[in-house]
């Protein structure tokens, strides 16, 4: 996103960043709750589309309430990580490279 941004839509952020009333500090709860009222909202699409196209109630999608807590993120530095990971070798990292290489310089195909 910034490398498309011109210098006064930068300064724009800039200033607004300056004059902003949210502050870093519990942005994460924030962005949690946004990223809840999104799902919940999600949630509700599905069952009015359910409704609207007379889906059976047998065959629609189960719908869980999500707690908030799920949504925000943790910042315990001594907490263990949920999943173990493996450092890649370079073999592995190598593939990957190729792969986009192909995706990014395949030939653009004409209808």
């Amino acid at each position: 996103m910034c490398n498309s941004l011109t210098a006064k839509q930068w300064l724009g952020l800039v200033a607004y960043k300056k004059m902003s009333p949210f502050k870093e500090r519990r942005s994460d709860i924030r962005t949690a709750q946004v990223v809840k009222w999104m799902h919940d909202l999600n949630q509700r699409l599905i069952d009015v589309l359910c409704a609207l196209n007379e889906v059976p109630a047998g065959r629609r999608p189960k719908m869980e309430a999500i707690d908030l807590e799920k949504f925000v993120l943790e910042w315990d530095a001594d907490a263990k990580p949920k999943r173990k990971t493996e450092k890649q070798t370079w073999q592995q990292q190598l593939a990957i490279l190729k792969l986009w290489s192909a995706a990014y310089s395949a030939p653009v195909k004409e209808d």
